[in-house]
């Protein structure tokens, strides 16, 4: 009895442990993506800000063009 209470302690300790890891990654993971999403968003302040620099001639149609591809592949 006492072996198998020692038994469950030490698979309690390291299941808190791996909780403890768990979250820490997750923790992690979150501020990259949050990190990630600020910097999508920079990213496409500026391909507006080029766009709307560019509104005469082709180049202003191929930004635009980029800018629409740009925004349909983020499905933020």
């Amino acid at each position: 009895m006492k072996d198998e209470l020692i038994e469950l302690q030490t698979q309690m300790s390291f299941q808190e442990d791996t909780v403890a890891q768990l979250n820490d990654v997750v923790t992690r993971q979150q501020q990259e993506i949050d990190q990630l999403k600020l910097q999508v968003e920079q990213l496409k302040k500026q391909m507006q800000e080029v766009v709307a620099g560019d509104v005469e001639g082709d180049s202003g149609r191929s930004a635009a063009s980029a800018l629409l591809i740009f925004n349909s592949s983020l499905q933020l």
